[in-house]
């Protein structure tokens, strides 16, 4: 009887033992995905920060920090020329025919309120795409917006929108 409970003791332990070397395995390999994930994606963080901003190039914006050129270009309205790493652009503002280059914080973005003005798309899904305004509720905040590529008409929030001053493409022409 004593040799049977030992033997049923040593397969308890073995057992709590391949138990105990599934889990380090599994740990391990969870670790190792994320640490060459972070080894083969240090691009894929820079390609992150130039995603995530809304900045894009041909858009209409407005200068909304009181601090830049110490208020002279507070409320004007430029066109963004380039846009560099580091979530900022170089704007060129309409009145002063000045280039500057701003931080994304600094400005926001201009909207047509008028039907059939070009807009980009400059956030969500659709993120890039060209599209004309339909009707524009700026009480609500909502646009309805025809996207140039497929005429799918898509309501957005007219943060994600921005006036397009880009040159026009044949289709666009009416």
């Amino acid at each position: 009887k004593e040799k049977e409970k030992e033997k049923e003791k040593e397969r308890v332990k073995e057992s709590g033992r391949n138990v105990e070397r599934e889990k380090y395995s599994k740990e391990k390999s969870l670790k190792g995905s994320s640490q060459s994930d972070s080894i083969h994606g240090s691009n894929n963080r820079y390609r992150d920060s130039v995603k995530s901003t809304w900045l894009m190039s041909h858009i209409r914006v407005k200068v909304v920090d009181r601090k830049v050129c110490e208020g002279r270009l507070y409320l004007k309205k430029g066109r963004v020329l380039d846009v560099h790493p580091g979530r900022t652009a170089d704007v060129f503002i309409e009145d002063t025919a000045k280039v500057v280059r701003l931080h994304e914080d600094m400005l926001e973005t201009v909207v047509p309120k008028q039907a059939g003005a070009s807009v980009m798309i400059v956030s969500g899904p659709r993120r890039g795409e060209r599209a004309r305004v339909l009707e524009c509720r700026t009480a609500d905040g909502v646009a309805a917006v025809q996207v140039v590529s497929d005429f799918a008409i898509v309501p957005m929030v007219l943060d994600d929108l921005a006036e397009f001053v880009g040159a026009a493409l044949d289709s666009d022409d009416e």
